[in-house]
């Protein structure tokens, strides 16, 4: 059961870099990311990475999310060692 949940972590840290690769910014809906999570200074923690942007035409504000380009191989050499730590977790014995 372990092993099961080390790889399909590891298997979705992985993905989530590799779709990261192709991705330059991504366009997200203000309402979904409320102010809950807030760092000592006051601001969210995830703020150094995005900005807003108001549409002259329509007014809406929305909030665009630039990762570096390190994040997606961060997050998959992170997802191949846990997917490897999982393969190299001993069965367990009957």
């Amino acid at each position: 059961m372990i092993r099961a949940i080390f790889f399909s972590t590891g298997l979705f840290i992985s993905l989530c870099g590799a779709i990261l690769l192709g991705v330059d910014r991504l366009v997200l809906n203000p309402n979904v990311f409320a102010d809950t999570a807030v760092s000592s200074q006051g601001r969210p923690w995830y703020t150094h990475m995005m900005y807003q942007r108001t549409d002259t035409i329509s007014g809406f504000t929305e909030t665009i999310f630039e990762p570096p380009d390190w994040v997606s191989f961060a997050l998959l050499s992170i997802g191949a060692v846990v997917v490897l730590y999982s393969i190299a977790i001993p069965r367990k014995s009957k």
